[in-house]
């Protein structure tokens, strides 16, 4: 008796961890994975999607730098964390971030021209957009 009563609370204990398992794994697999963003995965992808000129001309070192300028303006942006409209003047400008990024690499006395920095900033987006750190609004995965 005291045999079946073992195998029973085991049974049963197998049935109820089996549920559990089940419900948290349904539960995680309609989740939203979340980015990660990886700094020389973002350079290696954007240098392989720059045109020739700009690629022969920039080092891997101002690419980061670009790159990291870049990250900073979006992710510390005056307002970027509340307040919309300050979020909308500074990011709806394309003008406005790339020569904000370009202003804070000539500080650093990079060889840099402006084309090259827009050329890597529009990499660089598509890259955010691939991982999905950042979506369009009118992305139907947004939701």
């Amino acid at each position: 008796m005291v045999i079946v009563a073992v195998a029973l609370v085991a049974v049963v204990t197998f049935i109820v961890a089996a549920w559990a398992i089940g419900r948290e794994a349904q539960t995680l697999g309609r989740q939203r994975l979340m980015p990660v963003y990886r700094l020389e995965e973002a350079v290696d992808d954007v240098a392989e999607s720059l045109d020739f000129e700009v690629a022969s001309a920039v080092t891997r070192d101002g690419l980061r730098l670009v790159l990291r300028e870049h990250l900073n303006l979006i992710q510390f942006a005056e307002g970027a964390a509340g307040d919309e409209d300050a979020v909308d003047d500074l990011m709806l400008k394309d003008e406005t971030v790339s020569a904000a990024v370009y202003r804070r690499c000539r500080a650093t006395e990079t060889d840099l021209t402006r084309p090259q920095v827009d050329s890597m900033i529009e990499g660089h987006l598509r890259y955010l957009v691939a991982i999905g750190a950042i979506t369009s609004v009118d992305d139907p995965r947004a939701s």
